[in-house]
């Protein structure tokens, strides 16, 4: 996990093999998501607003699932 300024996610990391993006927000609800592109993270680490770029592009465009509360 990478942690990342932002006012509401704390931290985002990426398992490259499983292809699996895993956003922890600071209320300590993490969110896995599928078949992310490596890129996508990238993406995600370079965005000057983290939140935005959860909110344009990860949010409703992957699959995902409630992980295990961080």
């Amino acid at each position: 996990m990478v942690y990342v300024l932002s006012p509401v996610i704390a931290a985002v990391g990426y398992d490259a093999e499983g292809q699996r993006l895993r956003v922890r927000f600071k209320s300590g609800h993490a969110y896995d998501f599928f078949d992310v592109p490596e890129r996508t993270f990238a993406g995600f680490l370079h965005a000057k607003s983290k939140q935005d770029f959860y909110l344009l592009r990860v949010k409703d465009h992957y699959n995902a699932h409630v992980a295990r509360r961080a």
